[in-house]
């Protein structure tokens, strides 16, 4: 992409009035753009990525569409800038132009969700395939086995594909080849598991078993039909020939023992892949049913298969409990969304007559409370000291009014009240160190490292009526907090917590202000709570400003 900035404007001077500046006519010339692909040896390897051929086409057609329109232009653009393989085919478009994308800037594309993650399949490992390997499935069946034993699953796909390709073309006529097309697939879906490609994986194991299904549906058919054959078009045998029948059919049915053993491996060994492909999917439900039956996993593997179903089933209740979850947080935005049209309802009181009575001044009445609670917010928070072990502790020491911003007010309508109320509050607080520490003077008391109280300022805010305190949650349903720091050495903090390079102490004090964010929200909890089941006292009451007149 820095190459492409470099070379845009030359470009755009070379090509004059064409308004994509040359960037599209590797897409927009004569011929198939695939086939330009493979014809650039900087460019063939990404034609074995059939998602990427696929966007190659799109773009082509768009591309010869847009002609002068600016914007379909900047569209097919920004699809170019996005995918790394696609700006290097729109700057070979371009003459003397040749643009190097690594390795990392594919897989830096791949982990910002750019372009999906690429096909593991490599093309000279397919060309090796089908030039040395042109009609024998068994021979590339094997030397994909002797690849994944070497540690080159990615060869092994490219081999057991070419014997998965002549294994079906053979099962047309010889049954038994799709047993191998079974296995063949089952390996790919091991292969694929050690590239990261679960998806494609759980697709190879659900071929897999496809291929070992039919295979057991023609076997069974073919049979038949040589037994018909047998029965009805052959002369009986002769005496001499009974040894002979005997033993060709005794070694038949070992034969069919054999292979319905082989197939009945395939089928375990594809289920249990395909388990561990879904579990990377977070398919937890279905790689359980893969599981479920101990006979149906290869024994070698149970011992892993025993250890999979325990982590299957302790990853599917956390999503289950994340469902529940998220749903609870729907409905609680939906009662915040409830709430912040009507307000939080006030309890009945005893004098509920005599509210009622001075509510019947209007239809709607509405007292301002705003001054009376910040004094009370700001009597409750200056109290706030919590001890953080071994002596140490953290305190307000000043309740910041003028920064603070609270607003609090009760509207009664047909008799009911509802409390409304936002505040936003600021204080100040000190963190004294533990006493155990040495603080008697001595050469080193100017030293900066030398244990000493840590002050700044703290903020506690999106505190409503629709809002509420706990930690970690959506900041639409959540108090929020922010803390300050005075005279804190930028090598000991990094802006949330102590470093390491912070002495003890100064780790203790540091974190440890971070307990004033549960504090004072249980101060602010229980001001509010009072408001709420209390409501304002009749002295409150009446030194309250009147209900506004209109």
């Amino acid at each position: 992409r820095t190459e492409l900035t470099t070379y845009l404007p030359a470009m755009l001077d070379a090509e004059g009035c064409d308004q994509s500046g040359g960037l599209l006519a590797f897409f927009t010339a004569p011929g198939d753009v695939v086939e330009r692909c493979l014809a650039d040896p900087q460019l063939r390897g990404y034609a074995t990525d059939t998602a990427f051929l696929k966007k190659l086409r799109e773009i082509q057609t768009t591309a010869r569409t847009a002609a002068q329109d600016p914007a379909k232009i900047a569209a097919c653009t920004r699809e170019l800038m996005a995918d790394p393989r696609l700006t290097q085919c729109a700057m070979a478009g371009v003459a003397g132009v040749n643009l190097t994308v690594s390795e990392d800037d594919l897989k830096a594309a791949e982990r910002t969700g750019d372009i999906e993650k690429r096909s593991p399949l490599r093309l000279a490992d397919l060309v090796e395939a089908e030039t040395k390997f042109a009609d024998d499935p068994s021979a590339a069946r094997l030397a994909g086995n002797a690849a994944l034993r070497s540690g080159d699953p990615a060869k092994a796909v490219a081999l057991w594909r070419r014997a998965i390709a002549i294994g079906r073309d053979a099962s047309r006529k010889i049954p038994e080849n799709l047993a191998d097309v079974a296995a063949c697939y089952a390996n790919v879906a091991l292969a694929l598991l050690k590239l990261e490609h679960p998806r494609r994986a759980a697709q190879a194991a659900d071929h897999a078993l496809a291929y070992a299904a039919a295979a057991r549906e023609r076997a069974s058919s073919f049979t038949k039909q040589h037994a018909s054959f047998d029965v009805f078009s052959e002369p009986p045998p002769k005496e001499e020939d009974d040894q002979t029948a005997s033993n060709e059919k005794k070694t038949e049915e070992e034969d069919a023992k054999a292979a319905l053993s082989m197939l009945e491996a395939v089928e375990r060994k594809a289920r249990y892949r395909r388990a561990l492909a879904r579990e990377a999917l977070k398919e937890f439900e279905a790689a359980l049913a893969d599981v479920a039956d101990p006979a149906s996993v290869p024994s070698a593997e149970q011992p892993a298969v025993e250890a999979l179903t325990k982590r299957l089933k302790r990853e599917l209740a956390h999503q289950k409990r994340d469902a529940v979850a998220k749903e609870q947080r729907k409905a609680e935005e939906r009662r915040v969304g409830a709430v912040r049209a009507t307000g939080v309802a006030l309890e009945d009181q005893k004098n509920a007559a005599s509210r009622a009575t001075s509510s019947t001044l209007g239809y709607l009445e509405e007292r301002d409370y705003s001054s009376i609670v910040q004094k009370r917010l700001k009597t409750a928070i200056e109290k706030v000291d919590v001890d953080l072990g071994a002596g140490a502790s953290v305190r307000v020491t000043r309740f910041l009014g003028d920064a603070s911003s609270v607003s609090a007010s009760v509207t009664a309508k047909r008799g009911k009240s509802a409390l409304y109320y936002d505040c936003d509050v600021h204080a100040r607080w000190t963190a004294e160190p533990p006493p155990s520490f040495d603080l008697s003077p001595s050469e080193n008391s100017d030293d900066a490292s030398s244990p000493r109280p840590v002050e700044g300022t703290v903020r506690l805010y999106n505190v409503s009526h629709e809002t509420r305190y706990e930690p970690g949650a959506d900041p639409n349903v959540a108090y929020m907090y922010q803390l300050g720091y005075q005279g804190i050495p930028p090598a000991w903090f990094d802006g949330t917590k102590a470093t390491p390079e912070a002495p003890a102490w100064a780790c203790q004090l540091i974190d440890g202000a971070h307990e004033l964010y549960e504090a004072l929200a249980q101060e602010v909890d229980a001001v509010l709570d009072d408001l709420k089941h209390r409501g304002p006292s009749r002295r409150t009451a009446e030194s309250a400003p009147p209900p506004p007149t209109s």
